[in-house]
């Protein structure tokens, strides 16, 4: 059986074209990996300069890597102050309460909207109360019939809907 000529060249070419692109892969890697590693001051210092300066104890953004799983405390520029992942925060999440994706610091229904917190249904509404619910959320609320809310209004003309409630703003 001849030996094909081809073949030595082929497999050479495939050899060389996968270590090449192993290599690619494997520097790409390794610089994500640096900067995962990198300390919160170097990989991202508008974060750091959020960092708590009490509530963290003996961390300091120079002590912890931006791609931690480890939780701290941050006080933003908005004054407020909460916890979160530190590569969460290093990826760019910001103020959860300014982001309305936390209740507090009078970013609540209560607070922004009054005139629709006082009709809030007082029992069928479970645990949730107005002042520990967002403005944007979407949960479905049940408002006070008595209170010029009619189950009958047809959804989209107040805060209640035709089944007695709607969503939040």
């Amino acid at each position: 059986m001849p030996v094909s000529t081809r073949w030595p060249r082929t497999a050479w070419f495939n050899l060389i074209v996968t270590s090449s692109n192993d290599a690619a892969r494997n520097t790409a890697g390794h610089i994500a990996a640096a900067i995962t590693h990198q300390v919160v001051r170097l990989a991202a210092p508008q974060v750091a300069g959020e960092w708590h300066p009490v509530r963290n104890g003996e961390l300091t953004p120079d002590s912890v890597a931006a791609g931690s799983s480890r939780k701290a405390w941050w006080l933003g520029p908005c004054g407020h102050e909460w916890q979160a992942v530190v590569h969460s925060r290093s990826g760019g999440c910001g103020c959860p309460y300014c982001g309305s994706r936390r209740v507090g610091y009078g970013n609540d229904l209560a607070t922004q909207f009054p005139n629709v917190a006082r009709d809030w249904h007082p029992t069928r509404n479970g645990d949730a109360q107005p002042d520990r619910t967002a403005p944007k959320s979407n949960r479905k609320v049940k408002f006070h019939p008595a209170l010029g809310h009619s189950p009958s209004t047809p959804r989209g003309c107040d805060p209640a809907g035709a089944a007695g409630g709607s969503r939040v703003a």
